[in-house]
């Protein structure tokens, strides 16, 4: 007869929090009862102390069962559900992360698209950390909303023709910074159309005044 190896602690555990520490026989829950481990094949039949092969029983159920194999398929069909259960959530998963992947994907390609329209204008192109930002603007806003919100601030904020590249940079800079915030105004200012029309007539004030916005005002 084959020797009956002592099942570790951890393993108990495992199969107990499996079967949510409750008798797969007659259903009653610790600690209402004593739960035993049962062998469905049993150790004298050459049965191990697999995690497949232990279910939880109660001390009664366990102790009128003896040493023989299940007849009632009760069990058996129980861990094979959960190991479709535990299937179906692993394929879920997969699923997500594919999902997840897919969209940083898509996030890069609408990153790149708007490096494209600021390049466009600025000849510069977004650096790791200007592609991490609009990247987080994405998350707030629509591609389209920031697109828009570029070709705004570069047209209020950038000068084109010049011929101080360091100077344009800085431009460049200011008009991407201006980008959410060209969005913030344009819904703090949706029902107010002559608004952008004021913010433009300022702009033009401030670059040839070479001034800050409260001056522009003044000078108004």
């Amino acid at each position: 007869m084959p020797a009956r190896k002592p099942i570790s602690k951890s393993t108990r555990f495992e199969v107990f929090k499996r079967d949510a520490f409750t008798c797969q026989y007659c259903g009653k829950k610790a600690p209402d009862v004593i739960l035993h481990l049962e062998h469905i094949n049993p150790v004298a039949g050459g049965g191990g102390n697999e995690i497949m092969n232990l279910l939880t029983a109660c001390v009664d159920c366990n102790l009128g069962k003896g040493a023989r194999r299940l007849d009632d398929n009760t069990a058996i069909a129980k861990q094979r559900a959960q190991l479709d259960e535990l299937n179906e959530r692993r394929e879920q998963l997969e699923m997500i992360l594919a999902w997840r992947e897919g969209l940083v994907q898509i996030d890069d390609l609408k990153i790149d698209a708007f490096n494209a329209e600021f390049e466009k204008t600025t000849n510069s192109s977004l650096n790791e950390f200007g592609r991490a930002t609009v990247r987080k603007w994405l998350k707030k806003h629509h591609l389209n909303a920031l697109l828009d919100a570029l070709q705004s601030a570069l047209d209020t904020y950038y000068k084109t023709g010049s011929t101080d590249h360091e100077e344009n940079n800085r431009l460049a800079g200011v008009a991407f910074n201006m980008t959410v915030r060209v969005i913030a105004s344009q819904q703090k200012y949706a029902g107010k159309p002559h608004m952008k029309d004021l913010f433009y007539v300022r702009a033009i004030v401030r670059n040839r005044h070479n001034c800050i916005d409260y001056m522009a005002i003044q000078l108004l």
